[in-house]
């Protein structure tokens, strides 16, 4: 997954048309974490890339207007002000669908960290289905101490929300930035062996020095197992059920998402028997597959349950319906205050224009190591520069008058 870029090229030191190349012969897939707020701000001709490259390229949410932490604490930014901005960030993504023709999954990656738990319920009640973030635990929260935790990528105990976490790869660093290569092998080597999805983020800045920068990395994955599969986040939600066999021909599944996929890759007949949590708060209206049959469904001891039977080679797409009771969404897309317009005008200038240079980068790097510091060298350097040019017009004001 790369944060934050809109589809233009270059974006910074993301060049897609080179990217596509490396994953066509590295073997790898990008998710491309959008930001809502540029969601009429694409160029044409890397639409038609990503609409012709679909194995390849996906996009999921990133926040809204990434105005920095716009899902943080509930005392710092109010439910209400979250959920408008998933009600906004939803209709600039259904305007970014029509104008476009590119899908993308109802996933969310939050700007700048994982929201609180409660923000998790407000995704669950428009339509989302999952949330990958560096962690899985929702902000204010503490990590269960129990198996399920401890041993996987994904929790749903918070809302009964899929969230997963994902690994930050750094390019000052030649795996990641937080873990030394062995240490890195090793995690990968347990998820791959705990059936865990495995998902790497950064940003544009990880391919300064190259666009095959994360080839190392595929080339890492692939190495442990020749039936790697790389796909996008919405197809790593749909596979999120834990498989418990009854025989060779019939399997229990719990469910962890309510959007499902499943397949026979066997020679036989095979019937899946469903269940999945559900409650009272967002009651079960509808269980459909993909071409809008409805699937016979009970609800009893507080799970939804069903029956699909497949055949050999077989491949059923199931959407869980739930009455969230929310109001339409309102068309308010354009709305942009001046304060999100001057983060996102100065966030394109980090980017687009100072990563593409030495100095912009060391720039860059020393705001975000220190910010304070680096705002007073900004301050303390732009007098500075004042004082100079206003020395230098007196002293030549001087000189013009005593020369006449």
């Amino acid at each position: 997954t790369i944060d934050d870029p809109f589809l233009i090229e270059p974006y910074g030191n993301l060049n897609y048309h080179k990217l596509l190349r490396e994953m066509q012969h590295v073997n790898f897939h990008t998710t491309i974490a959008y930001i809502p707020y540029n969601y009429d701000r694409n160029d044409k001709g890397i639409v038609r890339l990503f609409n012709e490259n679909e194995d390849r390229y996906s996009l999921s949410i990133h926040g809204n207007n990434h105005d920095h932490r716009e899902f943080d604490f509930l005392t710092s930014r109010s439910l209400e002000d979250q959920e408008a901005d998933i009600r906004q960030a939803l209709e600039r993504m259904r305007i970014f669908e029509e104008t476009t023709n590119i899908s993308y999954d109802k996933v969310m990656v939050f700007p700048h960290g994982i929201a609180p738990k409660e923000t998790l319920s407000i995704l669950k009640r428009y339509g989302f289905v999952a949330t990958f973030n560096a962690s899985k635990i929702p902000l204010g929260e503490t990590t269960h101490n129990i198996t399920e935790s401890q041993l996987r990528s994904l929790t749903i105990s918070y809302s009964d929300f899929p969230s997963y976490s994902r690994y930050g790869i750094s390019k000052s660093y030649s795996y990641t930035a937080s873990v030394d290569l062995e240490d890195f092998k090793s995690k990968i080597a347990s998820d791959l062996f705990l059936g865990n999805p495995i998902v790497f983020y950064g940003h544009q800045d990880f391919f300064s020095s190259s666009i095959e920068s994360f080839n190392i990395i595929a080339e890492l994955v692939n190495s442990f197992d020749q039936e790697i599969q790389w796909t996008s986040l919405g197809e790593i939600t749909r596979h999120g059920y834990l498989l418990r066999a009854i025989n060779e021909q019939t399997y229990e599944v719990l469910a962890l998402s309510n959007s499902l996929k499943f397949e026979n890759n066997s020679d036989k007949h095979i019937v899946y028997n469903v269940m999945k949590r559900c409650n009272s708060e967002m009651p079960i209206t509808n269980v459909i597959m993909m071409n809008g049959k409805k699937l016979k469904y009970t609800i009893r001891e507080g799970f939804l349950r069903f029956s699909l039977e497949l055949k050999p080679g077989d491949v059923r797409y199931v959407e869980i319906e739930q009455d969230d009771k929310t109001n339409p969404l309102e068309s308010y897309v354009s709305n942009r205050p001046l304060n999100v317009v001057l983060i996102r005008y100065f966030s394109d200038v980090r980017d687009l224009v100072l990563s593409r240079s030495k100095i912009g980068i060391w720039i860059t790097r020393i705001y975000y190591m220190k910010r304070r510091i680096a705002l007073l060298f900004v301050v303390v350097s732009a007098t500075f520069i004042s004082l100079c040019v206003t020395v230098l017009g007196n002293t030549l004001l001087q000189y013009r008058r005593k020369k006449r």
